[in-house]
């Protein structure tokens, strides 16, 4: 018993009869009679009592046309899931994301790739830019959103935006007259960093004979905004985190002789991805602009 059989089987059913039935198949009628009865041996039982032309249905014949239906359309549905699957249009996206790089234009394009793929869903993993990376070389990950500055050998990169740290505190901290600031003025500030960008600042700050003495160091741009909203001190953060995790009470400067950049960026691995994350991939870089961020 095969698929075609039980397709056979289902038009005689729903047509009637073997004339009927072998018209809507554009088939001649002795095949189709040949496969009914071949069913019928195949099950040891008759599908159907014969009343001259007519065919009625046995209880077993009636079983089987609801089973039948049942397999025929799982047949068809399972189908089509093989073939998005194969073509990367279903699935389980395994995406890694940072704290501050998933802003809202990215949310945005991640809400309008799933209107175009709708049997795509998302697992997301919230991790440090570091750490997503080994994830993605262990293949724990299809995709990431991470930030500058990171290993990117192995990695397919497509950088979505460019921008400055800024200087946020209490607006105590702050003279209302001064914007931007410079470091001078940071280095008597209790300063809160995100660990990731030490380095980077402290050879600012020696660039300009200034020494750094960090108040707190952290893995989390947003841990070092919430202790500036505590009043605690003033943090150093890419403008979008602040649009992630919120403005609330903070006053935000640019920092006028820091060039620092920051930028996030999605990344695949060169080799290995699967269609879907290449997919994803792909629909980022056509439908990127840098006037979007």
């Amino acid at each position: 018993m095969d698929l075609w059989q039980l397709n056979y089987f289902m038009k005689v059913v729903e047509e009637g009869s073997i004339s009927a039935a072998s018209r809507k198949l554009h088939m001649s009628q002795p095949p189709l009679s040949l496969q009914i009865k071949r069913l019928e041996a195949e099950l040891d039982t008759p599908l159907f009592l014969r009343d001259g032309r007519n065919l009625i249905l046995t209880e077993a014949g009636g079983t089987l046309y609801q089973r039948a239906k049942s397999l025929l359309d799982l047949a068809e549905v399972t189908e089509k899931e093989v073939r998005s699957i194969a073509q990367g249009t279903h699935g389980i996206l395994r995406l890694g994301t940072t704290s501050s790089s998933c802003c809202s234009q990215v949310q945005s394009r991640i809400g309008h790739f799933h209107e175009k793929f709708p049997d795509i869903s998302f697992a997301l993993y919230e991790k440090d830019s570091y750490s997503l990376v080994e994830m993605l070389r262990n293949g724990q990950l299809d995709a990431a959103f991470v930030r500058t500055p990171f290993p990117q050998n192995g990695l397919r990169c497509l950088t979505l935006n460019t921008e400055t740290l800024l200087a946020a505190g209490l607006p105590a901290f702050f003279e209302t007259s001064q914007e931007p600031v410079r470091l001078s003025w940071l280095q008597g500030k209790p300063l809160i960093l995100y660990r990731r960008w030490e380095t980077l600042l402290r050879n600012a700050f020696n660039s300009k004979g200034l020494e750094l003495h960090p108040f707190c160091i952290n893995d989390d741009a947003r841990t070092c905004l919430a202790w500036a909203r505590s009043g605690l001190g003033v943090t150093l953060v890419p403008g979008s985190a602040l649009e992630t995790n919120g403005q609330g009470p903070l006053t935000v400067r640019p920092v006028e002789d820091l060039n620092i950049t920051s930028s996030i960026t999605l990344i695949l691995p060169t080799a290995g991805s699967s269609k879907m994350a290449r997919e994803f991939f792909a629909y980022f870089e056509k439908s990127f602009s840098p006037s979007a961020f």
